[in-house]
């Protein structure tokens, strides 16, 4: 059997959709690997976006949403005065509160969860998944990890898959620190 070339690989990988697939489990792996209590605080608990750190959404109002994901019931702010901090932290605070609950406490799959601020908002309150909500969850999770344990056991496999996806990145690695959006922000 021949051995395939790395940009035919990349080319079947983009071409058959599996690229966010491999994307997924790598990104598995990097949450994995970022794991520790002295490199996480109470707020990168999960694998949840940064709410309002990284993205902004402008709807066309001028509001300022965390999102393009959101009802539009919660605005951060809007374009003629600028956006509230204190709405982005209330905001973010409300919904790690939300998850501090014991059945998110004890589950274990609570490090892996992505759960969509953006998609349970409603009516400007978050409305969390039920008990049907989180089996699924936890089935699509075990599902990557079982998928990311058949990969990481051929090395040579994965530092090939890692090699042709990530090729323009020198190191994968992820940051928690948070982006203050106001560092972006031209006087």
């Amino acid at each position: 059997m021949r051995e395939l070339p790395p940009s035919e690989i990349a080319n079947f990988i983009d071409k058959n959709s599996i690229r966010i697939e491999f994307d997924n489990l790598f990104s598995l792996e990097s949450n994995i690997v970022t794991d520790l209590p002295k490199q996480r605080n109470q707020y990168s608990l999960l694998h949840s976006c940064p709410i309002g750190n990284d993205v902004v959404f402008v709807s066309v109002s001028g509001d300022f949403h965390i999102c393009n994901r959101v009802d539009y019931s919660h605005s951060l702010g809007n374009v003629n005065y600028g956006i509230d901090n204190s709405k982005i932290h209330n905001f973010f605070s409300e919904y790690h509160d939300g998850i501090k609950n014991l059945k998110c406490k004890n589950c274990w799959a609570i490090h892996f969860c992505n759960m969509c601020p953006g998609k349970i908002l409603t009516d400007a309150r978050f409305i969390y998944p039920n008990d049907n909500d989180c089996t699924i969850i936890k089935m699509r999770i075990l599902i990557q990890l079982k998928k990311y344990i058949i990969l990481s056991s051929d090395r040579i496999l994965y530092r090939k898959l890692e090699k042709i996806l990530y090729k323009n990145i020198k190191e994968r690695h992820t940051s928690n620190k948070p982006v203050n959006i106001l560092d972006y922000e031209k006087d």
